[in-house]
């Protein structure tokens, strides 16, 4: 970043950092640019965030033989979903000194699938990801035909009800 040493008296992350390829790269970077006794607070999604949904996209790729697909779901799923010990953990690597953490969640309420998929931030950071993992000529049909899947669970359930565990975390530059 192109700030001085110990420019930041606060740093806030709101799910920012479970979302950038290097976090303890990221950390060390916010590190360099609090001030002693700065504050850290950071959001993030914790593993089990949106547990239905990939539940069922991974049954419909176990269904349809697409064993490597399944891995790279698991990949995705584990690259943006750190526990809270090691969110905590790579804080304190990087010079802070956790305060306090809290784990909570909420539900991310839809109507149904097409709701899900034609929701603007899902469109922009959720989409693309989902369909990079599905072979590219079975990408669209593949996709149509989980929405209506996800369409008939959200009729028999009232919704689609989309659980997010999250961590909040304030820590300290020490």
């Amino acid at each position: 970043m192109p700030f001085e040493d110990r420019s930041f008296d606060l740093i806030v992350s709101n799910n920012g950092l479970n979302n950038v390829k290097d976090a303890p790269q990221v950390l060390a970077e916010c590190a360099r640019v609090a001030a002693v006794r700065a504050q850290l607070v950071m959001t993030a999604n914790l593993p089990g965030t949106f547990a239905l949904f990939y539940e069922l996209f991974q049954m419909l790729l176990e269904d349809r033989g697409l064993k490597a697909e399944v891995e790279a779901l698991h990949a995705h799923i584990r690259a943006k979903r750190k526990t809270a010990q090691e969110w905590q953990d790579l804080v304190e690597e990087a010079g802070f000194t956790v305060r306090k953490t809290t784990e909570s969640s909420f539900t991310w309420s839809f109507l149904n699938g097409t709701a899900l998929f034609q929701h603007w931030f899902i469109r922009l950071a959720f989409l693309p990801p989902w369909v990079a993992i599905l072979p590219p000529e079975q990408a669209t049909e593949f996709m149509a035909f989980f929405e209506g899947r996800l369409n008939r669970l959200a009729l028999e359930r009232g919704g689609l009800h989309l659980e997010v565990p999250f961590l909040c975390l304030d820590a300290l530059r020490t």
